[in-house]
């Protein structure tokens, strides 16, 4: 169909003798064409690469990116938020979310991998699958600092670890911040200190900044 006025109608049927009644004849302008260009390039805001993200004290994490404006007027674009060990998107992603139209996506911690450095990135598509990946994929590290071994959770064995690294020559930990409790940059008695007493004596949790 080409674009213009067209006269348009609607025609009831009853359930009953297949009576019919059509509506009065309705002017109106339609514009059929659709988009044939993708959405335009676009810009990932945060968190920014490269951080070393502490989970401690965050039911969630918040990515944000920029608004994708669209190839065509009217286009509606919606996206598609990545998370993967490799930054060969989009082939197996450890997470793959699709945050409609909103260009930000409150993912929760529990959803996060843990200890290892991570690619995250976005993917912009229009209403008939054309698609535009962000500019750029950005790093990042997760952990919560007292899960010295990783697990995901803070308990006997972080403590363990900490003993063996201080005192019997053990493993540093996985991802040294795990072990810096007190974010002073080094693993010591104080962090010791602090484990147990958040483990064992309602402490604090370890949630400090860098």
């Amino acid at each position: 169909l080409d674009n213009g006025f067209v006269f348009w109608r609607v025609r009831a049927v009853g359930d009953i003798y297949a009576y019919s009644q059509s509506s009065t004849p309705y002017p109106g302008y339609f514009d059929f064409s659709f988009s044939t260009a993708e959405p335009n390039a676009f810009d990932l805001i945060g968190p920014p690469s490269s951080l070393l993200e502490n989970l401690n004290g965050d039911d969630e994490i918040l990515f944000d990116w920029e608004d994708a404006l669209p190839g065509s007027p009217g286009d509606i674009i919606e996206y598609t938020f990545y998370v993967g060990e490799t930054m060969t998107f989009p082939s197996t992603p450890l997470l793959e979310i699709t945050s409609g139209t909103s260009s930000e996506l409150a993912v929760s911690s529990d959803l996060l991998p843990i200890c290892d450095e991570v690619f995250w990135t976005v993917q912009a598509k229009n209403q008939i699958d054309l698609s535009t990946w962000a500019n750029s994929i950005f790093s990042i590290t997760f952990m919560r600092r007292g899960d010295v071994d990783c697990s995901n959770v803070i308990d006997i064995s972080d403590i363990v670890w900490i003993v063996e690294y201080m005192f019997s020559s053990g493993p540093q930990p996985i991802q040294f911040e795990t072990g810096d409790l007190n974010c002073d940059t080094f693993i010591d008695i104080a962090d010791l200190v602090f484990l147990v007493s958040y483990s064992f004596s309602g402490g604090p949790p370890p949630t400090c900044d860098y």
